[in-house]
C-alpha cells in the first residue's frame, strides 16, 4: 500500500520524485505525457511537472475509472 504522498499545487516536481512518489513506473508516466493527459515540460533532460498538473491528471483518472464501472 503506498503511503500518502502530499502533492502541493505550486510546487514543481520531476520525473524521478513522481514515479516514487505515487509508485507509477516512469513507463506509465511517459504513455500519460504522450497520450497528453498528463501535462509537463522538459528542461535539458529533466522532465517536470506543476502540483496542479498532476492534481489534474489523477482527478481526470479517477472520473474515467468512476465511469467504466
Amino acid at each position: 500500500m503506498i503511503e500518502g504522498f502530499p502533492i502541493d499545487p505550486k510546487a514543481v516536481y520531476d520525473d524521478s520524485a513522481l514515479s516514487v512518489g505515487l509508485g507509477v513506473s516512469g513507463e506509465s508516466l511517459g504513455r500519460a505525457r504522450q497520450s497528453g493527459d498528463l501535462r509537463h515540460v522538459r528542461q535539458g533532460r529533466r522532465i517536470l511537472y506543476l502540483g496542479q498538473w498532476i492534481l489534474d491528471w489523477l482527478e481526470q483518472d479517477a472520473k474515467g475509472a468512476s465511469d467504466a464501472k
